[in-house]
């Protein structure tokens, strides 16, 4: 009788390839919520090692070995980055995710990888980040986007579905299965003061309406909605 699509891009993927499924029937687009407001308030500086965070389920469609190689070809150029990558990782992504560092950096000097880190403490990492990334090419509605927007930080991000329709304008976006691109998304951030500030305050802004109470309001009506249309016919 009803259906509820986290995303416009859940919805339009539907409607392309099962448009039986979304005949009749009344359908909601709302979006998942955020527990926590956590803005960023570190300064950034270029005389410091630069702190790139990436939160996310080691798998294939994740592409951690992409920016990998991407992270090293700046620190190639002079950049001093150090990459933080956090999440459970599937065994054949985490092989190949591990074959890559070992080619860039087998005393892992700068690549860090932590398969589990508590919820709770999570925030810590993205206040000591300078920027955040993000480099899925699959996703119904990712919530560590969103984390990493309320968190305050500049953010490079994929620019595959339904990313940009979170994000907006207020990312540098790339190809997440080419590392050059992950590299110019970076740079750029590196580049600009302005721009990562710019970015940071409007991301943060955006967060703000992804919150589990409006999910819950709107789910409750939408419900209500779906059962009395239901009996209405029933009757």
């Amino acid at each position: 009788s009803g259906l509820i699509c986290l995303s416009h891009y859940a919805w339009n993927h539907l409607q392309l390839f099962y448009p039986k499924l979304l005949k009749n029937k009344e359908v909601r687009i709302i979006p998942h919520g955020i527990k926590k407001d956590t803005q960023n308030k570190k300064k950034y500086r270029f005389n410091e090692r630069i702190k790139l965070l990436y939160v996310s389920t080691v798998k294939q469609y994740k592409h951690q070995w992409h920016v990998v190689s991407a992270v090293n070809s700046l620190r190639k150029k002079g950049y001093p980055i150090r990459l933080e990558l956090i999440g459970p990782a599937y065994s054949p992504a985490l092989k190949k995710l591990n074959e890559t560092a070992n080619r860039f950096d087998p005393k892992r000097d700068w690549m860090k990888y932590y398969s589990e880190i508590s919820f709770k403490d999570l925030h810590k990492n993205y206040a000591s980040a300078d920027l955040g990334l993000f480099a899925s090419s699959c996703e119904n509605m990712p919530n560590v986007l969103l984390e990493t927007m309320a968190s305050g930080l500049p953010i490079a991000c994929s620019d595959k579905g339904p990313m940009p329709e979170m994000l907006k304008d207020s990312g540098i976006y790339f190809n997440p299965e080419e590392p050059e691109e992950i590299a110019q998304a970076i740079y750029k951030l590196l580049s600009s003061k302005s721009l990562r500030s710019n970015l940071s305050k409007q991301s943060h802004e955006l967060s703000k309406k992804y919150s589990w109470e409006r999910c819950a309001d709107e789910t409750f009506i939408f419900l209500n909605k779906v059962k009395t249309s239901f009996y209405k016919k029933e009757i």
